[in-house]
């Protein structure tokens, strides 16, 4: 009997942002608690303040058990006969992998904090310019208006922008995390080829979710394949391409098996 491979949950690099969105809105529904209990607020805002936590909550339990039905799939797949070749890279190998996946990903978080900040911070201008617009008459002279409503826009621009900086730190931050901890395991990745279906830098694919539309291998330092796979129920479906490092010791099986994998070529299915 084969031995059940041990394999983490495929969803796991999420939960860093997820877990710190959960903190932030707890911390602001912990907060709004206490403004109640000091009768600074009605109770009634409460409601409005923990649904986000509610929410991130219900989508941070959503997320495990979806990742664990699919780690219970990975874990079958990998059990079967279904695999035409597989591997496990060795330490060398996968610590290859991981440095260049950090060199190319490393710098993503602060793009992404300063995006969320941002976006959050034009919000909170438009946001703060209406509500001072509500308040002013237009009626001439006009610039007078809108030099009135400039420190509005402004207000709501740095509130924004505070949200978003908090926000942005939580996925930001938490990505960051994420990617440290994979840069940092020491368990080398596996891979699983079959006809229909594959097991690759951490993710699983299969036919009823998935169809390959091509399969490019290209031998080289190092050897390439990359499978390239689109969602057939839309109508113009999003093409995604995963790339997959093959070790040098594994090139003439793989060349093999290429051919045996099944793809559905540009004609099968109507654009």
């Amino acid at each position: 009997m084969r031995e059940e491979p041990r394999i983490p949950n495929p969803y796991q690099d999420g939960f860093p942002a997820l877990l710190g969105l959960v903190a932030l809105t707890l911390i602001l529904a912990v907060s709004g608690g206490i403004m109640v209990a000091l009768g600074k607020w009605e109770a009634g805002l409460m409601v409005p303040v923990s649904i986000p936590f509610v929410l991130f909550g219900l989508l941070l339990l959503i997320v495990w058990l979806l990742g664990e039905l699919q780690r219970r799939r990975i874990v079958a797949f990998l059990a079967s006969d279904r695999p035409l070749v597989r591997w496990t890279y060795t330490s060398a190998e996968w610590r290859e992998i991981m440095d260049v996946k950090w060199e190319d990903e490393k710098g993503d978080w602060r793009t992404m904090w300063g995006c969320l900040t941002g976006l959050f911070g034009l919000v909170g201008l438009l946001v703060g310019l209406a509500l001072a617009a509500g308040d002013i008459s237009f009626s001439p002279p006009i610039l007078d208006a809108i030099i009135e409503i400039v420190p509005g826009g402004l207000i709501g621009m740095a509130l924004g922008a505070l949200v978003g900086a908090a926000i942005g730190l939580a996925v930001a931050g938490g990505n960051y995390l994420a990617l440290r901890r994979t840069h940092g395991r020491s368990a080398p990745g596996q891979v699983a080829l079959g006809a229909t279906e594959f097991y690759a830098n951490g993710e699983y694919h299969r036919a009823n979710s998935f169809i390959i539309r091509r399969v490019d291998f290209q031998r080289g330092t190092p050897a390439i394949l990359t499978i390239s796979t689109y969602i057939p129920r839309f109508r113009r479906p999003p093409e995604e391409e995963w790339v997959i490092v093959v070790p040098r010791r594994m090139v003439e099986l793989v060349q093999e098996v290429v051919p045996q994998i099944v793809v559905s070529g540009p004609d099968s299915e109507e654009w």
